[in-house]
């Protein structure tokens, strides 16, 4: 009988920051092992299917409480979440990832950059001010 595959490779899956309009991009590659939940005949015709849906859960729980400009912690923090096997809910596979990249859409990144150098430069401004009338 073929052996089951039993990775996946995503790519630049969408998935929600804490900030409208500002997506995570996440990409690696999904893992998993069949399970047999007890008291079940179930077939599954798409374990991968499944994996990667658990997986995606998992790292959405993170990505949608974090804001988009700490993406390269938000990055350490999504792939050591999905460093282990865990069950998905229905019991029919066991999911981790490896290799996660999690990136920002390049317009964002520069977005997020420029509002970045704004706020520091109006921060300078108001200390200056305040500077000047003492």
């Amino acid at each position: 009988s073929p052996v089951e595959r039993t990775e996946r490779r995503i790519n630049e899956v969408a998935l929600p920051s804490a900030w409208p309009d500002y997506d995570f991009l996440l990409s690696g590659t999904v893992h998993w092992w069949p399970l047999a939940p007890p008291g079940s005949s179930d077939v599954i015709g798409n374990p991968g299917g499944l994996a990667v849906e658990t997986v995606l859960e998992r790292a959405r729980a993170i990505t949608e409480r974090r804001e988009p400009g700490r993406v390269s912690f938000v990055r350490h923090e999504v792939s050591g979440a999905l460093s282990t096997m865990r069950p998905d809910r229905s019991g029919h596979v066991r999911a981790m990832a490896e290799d996660i990249r999690l990136t920002l859409r390049p317009h964002d990144q520069e977005r997020l950059e420029r509002l970045a150098e704004l706020r520091k430069r109006k921060a300078v401004w108001e200390h200056e001010r305040t500077h000047e009338q003492s």
